[in-house]
């Protein structure tokens, strides 16, 4: 083992932790029904979910970059004019 000659290092810094959502805030947020999501977490469809013990959690930054996934270009309107 190297020990530097500057001592010994300094623990890493860790970034402040997010506040985790539950499934109900989520499918509050998005709304739809809690079940739902718990299908869509099923079958690998919606947000990102960590399971903290039994419980389904969601990371806020998870939910929002799977929503941007999400976005849809609508179709342009048809022109008018012609018809």
């Amino acid at each position: 083992m190297r020990l530097s000659k500057t001592g010994p290092s300094a623990p890493p810094k860790l970034k402040p932790l997010e506040q985790l959502l539950t499934q109900a805030a989520v499918s509050n947020l998005l709304g739809i029904s809690e079940k739902t999501l718990e299908r869509w977490r099923i079958y690998s469809k919606g947000p990102t979910a960590i399971k903290v013990g039994g419980a389904v959690r969601y990371r806020p930054s998870d939910v929002q970059e799977w929503l941007a996934t999400r976005r849809t270009i609508g179709e342009k309107p048809k022109d008018r004019s012609q018809d």
